[in-house]
This record gives structure tokens, C-alpha cells and sequence, in this order.
């Protein structure tokens, strides 16, 4: 992939992520000043360069426990997705980000 033909702070995003070896939407836009379609634009690029991968998850650093405000609200019904569901959306990812 041709880097030179990329946004004009594409190479300065790159190397920066790669020193820092970790990177998230917001702290590109700190770093660099960035809105947020532009950030994304960067991202998606990353992605399909495999320099970044597609989380697949968030991890829940905090309890219920740490928001006792939360136990007057009543618990939401986990309804689990269907294969079919699941496979949507993971058709959508590979699309969205170019994987294979």
C-alpha cells in the first residue's frame, strides 16, 4: 500500500502509533488535533494496512458495585443474537474494515 498518496499526516499518525504501540480514536484527535471523521478516515487505513486490528470487545474495568445509584433500575433482559445476527454483523465488520 502506497502511503504517500494518504492524508498528509498520515505518516506522522503512523510512526507515532507504532512508538506508542497502542492508540484509540481520542487520543489521535488529542495528539493530533483531529475531528473525529478525519480520525476515523486514519483509522480505517490502519486497519486495512493490518497495522491495527479491529477490537472485538470492550473490557469492563468497574463493577456494579462501583454505581449504587444503578439498583433502583431494573435489570435489562439479556436476549442473546442469532447465528444469523452474528453473522451479519461479522459480514459487516470484514466489509466495513476490509478484512478477509
Amino acid at each position: 500500500m502506497d502511503i504517500s498518496k494518504k492524508d498528509e499526516l498520515f505518516k506522522q499518525v503512523l510512526k507515532w502509533v507504532l512508538a506508542n504501540k497502542t492508540t484509540s480514536i481520542s487520543a489521535i484527535q488529542r495528539q493530533f488535533s483531529l475531528g473525529f471523521a478525519r480520525t476515523e478516515k486514519i483509522i480505517s487505513e490502519l486497519v486495512e494496512m493490518k497495522v491495527l486490528k479491529v477490537p472485538t470487545h470492550f473490557e469492563v474495568v468497574k463493577s456494579i458495585e462501583d454505581f449504587p445509584e444503578l439498583k433502583s433500575i431494573k435489570d435489562f433482559e439479556k436476549k442473546p443474537l442469532s447465528k444469523e445476527q452474528l453473522e451479519k454483523l461479522e459480514a459487516d465488520l470484514k466489509l466495513l474494515y476490509g478484512e478477509e
